[in-house]
């Protein structure tokens, strides 16, 4: 049996503009994730990152991190396939519709960020789950059995590129990869866009396969971190 490890992105900018930047303990968590890998003598004969520059930077500063400590790592490869599920065009469908009677989807709407990140992240879960069950839909807009699809091509792809390959990734499409594993939190769509919500920045997921089939090793993994380094947004 073989595996394919994957990683969620580092802690990210939720309260800003531009989410898709690392902060600046995304990027040590990063680093911590490298530093530890490389004391215990891990390896990867292929790394892969997503096309976010959350998931690229991530990838940039774990790697940078290992061979700093003596590992001897690939560069990385960008893979658009692995890229995280459509979220701002779920938004942008959806929160019109909900602002009249919701304040916490009028103030993101807005992008005024004067609730807590519990109710935010609420909020976001709520138009996963929705999206996830159909219930949101537009022309253009990603599918959630598309994004199952994409997300498999490239696990796929990854999987017949080496025997150890690394991804790093966003909580979408770790979840999907346990999803397609047959974890048992994952096994409907809400499930799937649920067990998402759970995932910790620069937590550790492996999916075990025979060639074929995929099962799950084990899933989302922060050993690594210190109490006060374990992020959801």
């Amino acid at each position: 049996m073989a595996e394919i490890v994957l990683v969620r992105h580092g802690q990210a900018s939720a309260r800003a503009r531009d989410y898709d930047v690392l902060s600046e303990l995304g990027a040590r968590q990063a680093r911590r994730l490298g530093e530890h890998w490389a004391r215990a003598g891990v390896s990867f004969d292929k790394i892969f990152s997503g096309p976010r520059k959350r998931q690229r930077d991530t990838a940039r500063h774990l790697v940078e991190a290992a061979r700093a400590a003596g590992a001897r790592w690939p560069d990385v490869v960008e893979l658009e396939s692995c890229d995280e599920l459509p979220l701002p065009s779920i938004l942008a469908v959806w929160l019109p519709t909900v602002v009249e009677s919701d304040p916490v989807a009028r103030a993101v709407a807005m992008q005024e960020w004067t609730h807590t990140n519990e109710e935010i992240g609420r909020l976001l879960g709520r138009a996963m789950k929705k999206w996830a069950a159909g219930e949101i839909a537009a022309d253009g807009l990603l599918t959630f059995a598309g994004f199952v699809a994409r997300i498999e091509g490239a696990l796929t792809q990854i999987r017949a590129s080496g025997a150890a390959p690394l991804l790093v990734t966003s909580a979408g499409p770790v979840a999907t990869a346990l999803h397609l594993a047959g974890h048992e939190r994952a096994m409907t769509p809400p499930d799937v866009m649920r067990l998402a919500m759970s995932i910790e920045n620069a937590s550790v997921t492996r999916v075990i396969h025979d060639g074929q089939r995929f099962s799950v090793g084990s899933a989302h993994d922060v050993s690594h971190l210190g109490d006060d380094e374990r992020t959801l947004m």
